[in-house]
């Protein structure tokens, strides 16, 4: 599946506390390209979050939503299958068409958006942002490991790419986001050397 970049971002959010997992993301996924393809309608989605975690291999790993963004297609006909999917779904689901939780993240903070081709479905490109990516956007917003899985994401993408130093990560988090979102980041009163903490969490984890 492909991912194109986009600042309208789409959540799917399953009602309830359950997680989703691999093969249900899949499934919702499939369904897109079913009610593109019943449209006679094409389009590209760029995954990040917990959803590309899972596509990139780590089964384990659950999300209760789908952080994505669509091209090469009016986001009016897009919503309309996103209301479809929703509406067959099941278990039922429900969505907030636009998250911006991501989107300005990569819009205003990011150098590149580095993608990989998951699957060409017949109406609809996967695409799935990179694991060092991944693991960039995941140092940048250094989010308390008590809130968020960031900090387990961030381990596993570490030893996936064979980093363990703080050189390491501070080199692929400037590689990929601009230097002074870093240092506004690091520099907020409420947040105060957050990134430089995390990065810290996350030497002592990856080294232990």
């Amino acid at each position: 599946m492909d991912f194109g970049s986009s600042n309208k971002f789409t959540r799917f959010t399953e009602a309830g506390k359950i997680n989703l997992d691999k093969a249900t993301m899949i499934n919702i996924l499939v369904s897109i390209n079913d009610e593109l393809m019943s449209e006679g309608l094409h389009a590209t989605m760029m995954v990040y979050g917990g959803c590309a975690m899972m596509l990139h291999g780590y089964d384990t790993r659950r999300t209760r939503d789908i952080d994505a963004a669509a091209t090469g297609i009016p986001m009016a006909d897009f919503s309309s299958v996103l209301d479809r999917v929703v509406k067959n779904s099941n278990p039922p689901f429900t969505r907030s068409l636009f998250d911006t939780t991501i989107g300005p993240l990569i819009a205003l903070h990011s150098k590149k958006n580095e993608l990989d081709e998951l699957e060409q479905l017949s109406n609809l490109r996967v695409m799935i942002a990179s694991p060092k990516q991944m693991l960039a956007l995941k140092l940048f917003s250094a989010r308390n490991p008590e809130d968020s899985q960031d900090l387990g994401d961030a381990i596993m993408l570490c030893k996936h790419l064979g980093l363990s130093s703080r050189e390491s990560f501070k080199e692929v988090l400037l590689e990929y986001i601009k230097e002074d979102s870093v240092n506004r980041q690091n520099n907020n009163p409420d947040r105060l050397n957050c990134v430089n903490n995390f990065m810290d969490m996350l030497f002592e984890e990856v080294n232990e």
